[in-house]
């Protein structure tokens, strides 16, 4: 988790004063921030208003959703109309996105290997491939899809250590529900 964090969260901090900045280092991730920031106009919640929210990502624009809803209401309260704060956030997000999958990868790792040390070999490959980088430091959608797979490999690997325990099953499936949305 702190090696993730010394190589993702300052990236979390770069590049959010402005849209059209973000648009010239990451095109798709600026039309996600794009379908995010019309999630918040009349009507609102609707995915079908963004042209890029009508095909993908809808797990991952209602996380956002709702994370960002009290923070914009709190903002429009206090009379502050901050795209910064908001751009941070969807970058903090992404890096939270991120992290949850790093460490469900480790907990993967660790179970099916039985060695901490290798365990934690594999988790950092897995921070550091290529896939790693694309999904946790470019603004993507799969991000939260892989995110949700992993849990669901985790709770149906521990479903299969405890055969009675359904809720693991049952979460497991949800999971798996939710990375097909995303």
């Amino acid at each position: 988790a702190v090696i993730f964090a010394v190589l993702y969260l300052p990236h979390a901090f770069i590049l959010i004063q402005d849209l059209s900045l973000i648009r010239a280092y990451d095109e798709i991730g600026s039309k996600y921030i794009a379908a995010i920031d019309n999630l918040f106009s009349v009507p609102y919640y609707n995915m079908h208003y963004g042209d890029i929210s009508k095909l993908s990502g809808w797990t991952y624009l209602a996380i956002n959703f709702a994370i960002l809803g009290p923070i914009k209401l709190l903002l429009t309260f206090v009379g502050i109309e901050n795209k910064i704060a908001i751009y941070t956030a969807i970058r903090l997000i992404i890096f939270s996105i991120g992290l949850i999958s790093t460490l469900v990868f480790y907990s993967i790792a660790k179970h099916l290997l039985a060695n901490k040390l290798i365990a934690f070999c594999a988790a950092i490959f897995f921070v550091i491939s290529p896939v790693g980088y694309k999904l946790f430091y470019l603004l993507q959608p799969e991000s939260t899809g892989l995110m949700f797979i992993l849990l669901a490999v985790l709770m149906l690997l521990k479903f299969i250590a405890q055969p009675n325990e359904y809720k693991l099953y049952f979460w497991g499936f949800v999971s798996l529900v939710l990375a097909v949305l995303s």
